[in-house]
């Protein structure tokens, strides 16, 4: 997404495969819901390095607000 407003979070390694699933849930029910619904997932593969997170603040004009996260290859 272009936007000048992504905000650098953190450093991380990674490599292999990881299960990603969209968060429309509240972070105490999250572990839960990984748990018992694999079907709402994705498996992606990230090539082993170290990466940049950075997020990104979106509210519309419906008052809907989300947090996107993406990873930047450092």
């Amino acid at each position: 997404m272009g936007s000048d407003d992504w905000t650098d979070a953190f450093e991380i390694s990674l490599g292999g495969s990881y299960r990603l699933m969209g968060c429309l849930i509240s972070g105490a029910d999250a572990a839960r819901t990984a748990r018992t619904a694999e079907t709402d997932t994705i498996r992606v593969h990230i090539p082993e390095g170290r990466y940049l997170v950075q997020s990104l603040f979106i509210e519309t004009f419906q008052g809907d607000q989300f947090m996107l996260e993406r990873l930047v290859r450092i």
